[in-house]
């Protein structure tokens, strides 16, 4: 028996994402990486339909979030 294991950069689809989670991922630049994970990981189960709303809810949230960095 032959197992193939495959990994991708993103195995979240752009199309699976309400449009305002897709655009807020774009903002959040180094971070978007580890939110799609959140949300990757909540997407699976159905139980978890609560903490996906609430994963999107917080990359939208992240997304307006600015700093500035002292000197």
């Amino acid at each position: 028996m032959l197992i193939v294991l495959t990994a991708s950069c993103s195995s979240i689809s752009s199309s699976n994402l309400p449009a305002d989670v897709e655009a807020a991922l774009q903002r959040v630049g180094d971070n978007r990486g580890e939110l799609e994970q959140i949300i990757e990981n909540y997407s699976k189960n159905e139980s978890d339909s609560v903490k996906l709303k609430a994963s999107y809810y917080l990359v939208k949230s992240l997304a307006e979030v600015t700093y500035l960095e002292s000197q």
